[in-house]
């Protein structure tokens, strides 16, 4: 048996940020080239035992993250539904006080998910510390985004969305492979509805997209809601069934 962590990928985000002491900078916002104050920076945790303990215990460092994930198996012949838990963790690695005051943070969430198609059924993965990876599938997320205040007006941005599957039986194959990612709520600059997702299909099975640089900073409103995020789905064969596995890391939360 081996260990389920041994599944987790080694993933390169794109941020290389040095450790400096207070410090002023320049950076675009907003279109504008402002200056700002760092307050806190730290490298980003990539050790995926780590990640997936911290997800284990529920640890988040953005105190509104509390919507809980799942993962729906859809059966392709009996369109039998299973959900499966998915684990997340949220890390801030950045804060920063712009001249005009702003406070901006920047966080990554780490999302996981896998389940094992056997002949007793569907095994969730993350149940069982000793499950066997030769007979799963596994699928992992990271979403990247910045929150803002200023004045009482707290906005959000997506900025990167990454992503894969794994497929660790030796009769199984993922196909189909497909990513909707996007942003939902009330532009901060105008005050009007701004809804954009886009469908993507990898060439791979990895993938990383970037939110266009015309996205804007939204903000909560009743009326228009919010929510940033990405879902991932493919086909997953295997003992002679097949499921689509469609994973959600969906940051719709209490912004």
């Amino acid at each position: 048996m081996k260990k389920i962590s041994s599944l987790l990928l080694t993933i390169i985000f794109l941020f290389s940020y040095a450790l400096p002491a207070l410090a002023v900078s320049s950076e675009k916002y907003d279109g504008q080239s402002k200056k700002y104050e760092i307050l806190m920076e730290k490298k980003i945790e990539e050790d995926k035992n780590k990640l997936l303990e911290r997800a284990k215990a529920g640890i988040t460092d953005d105190p509104s993250d509390l919507n809980p994930e799942t993962a729906i198996l859809i059966n392709d012949e009996t369109k039998e539904e299973t959900k499966i838990p998915v684990l997340k963790t949220t890390q801030m690695y950045k804060k920063v006080k712009l001249s005009d005051g702003t406070i901006s943070e920047y966080y990554v969430t780490d999302s996981f998910s896998a389940f094992a198609i056997t002949p007793l059924g569907i095994i969730p993965s993350f149940q069982d510390d000793d499950w066997d990876v030769t007979g799963g599938f596994y699928a992992w997320g990271r979403v990247s985004y910045t929150k803002s205040y200023l004045n009482g007006y707290d906005t959000v941005r997506l900025y990167q969305c990454e992503g894969g599957w794994e497929d660790h039986d030796p009769t199984g194959s993922i196909s189909n492979m497909n990513v909707k990612y996007g942003q939902s709520g009330q532009r901060a600059d105008n005050n009007k509805p701004f809804e954009t997702w886009l469908d993507k299909k990898p060439s791979s099975s990895t993938f990383s997209y970037y939110a266009p640089d015309n996205w804007p900073e939204l903000r909560k409103d009743i009326t228009f809601g919010l929510q940033m995020g990405e879902t991932l789905s493919a086909t997953c064969s295997a003992q002679g069934s097949t499921w689509n596995f469609k994973v959600t890391i969906n940051k719709k939360s209490n912004w």
